[in-house]
């Protein structure tokens, strides 16, 4: 589920500086904590439920006008997002690792992040219920996100996918 590497030119994504979080004028260190748990929760449970297949889940994770960028293409709001998980071949089975979540307070409203992922994929023809043979990760890629409140809590408004290691397929 991520972009090939850089842009559609093939050229690199372009480097992003660290996210800094900034307090609104009258928000609270434990406001401001909030709202990064609360970000970096949606970015982890995004991860958790593509990798079980729960395709509602993760539409709900989305705003009404929320788009999700992979491969070169942009799936928008959550109605196609599930649609796009829903069609995911029962047999797939994925872990996504996340690491290095870092989010950058916008204002009280809306926040941007970035998230580290490691994809690990396999097929899971396995009748005796057992553990997969563990293969090296297929690709190493980061979410650049965005994230706004929402009337039903904080929501991604833009996630997007972007390769940045690639297995090879020798």
């Amino acid at each position: 589920m991520i972009a090939p590497r850089g842009s559609p030119s093939g050229a690199r994504a372009p480097r992003r500086s660290a996210p800094q979080t900034t307090l609104g004028p009258n928000m609270t260190e434990q406001e401001a904590q909030l709202i990064q748990s609360a970000c970096e929760a949606l970015s982890v449970r995004f991860a958790f439920h593509v990798d079980h297949g729960n395709a509602e889940q993760v539409a709900a994770l989305f705003a009404q006008d929320g788009t999700f960028s992979r491969a070169g293409k942009i799936i928008d709001g959550p109605d196609a997002i599930k649609g796009l998980l829903s069609k995911r071949p029962a047999t797939r089975l994925t872990r996504h690792v996340c690491t290095n979540i870092m989010i950058d307070i916008t204002n009280e409203d809306a926040a941007t992040g970035n998230t580290y992922f490691l994809l690990f994929e396999g097929e899971d023809t396995n009748v005796s219920g057992g553990a997969l043979p563990l293969e090296l990760p297929i690709t190493l890629g980061e979410y650049q996100d965005e994230f706004v409140r929402t009337p039903d809590g904080w929501k991604i408004s833009k996630r997007t996918a972007i390769g940045v290691f690639r297995r090879s397929e020798s």
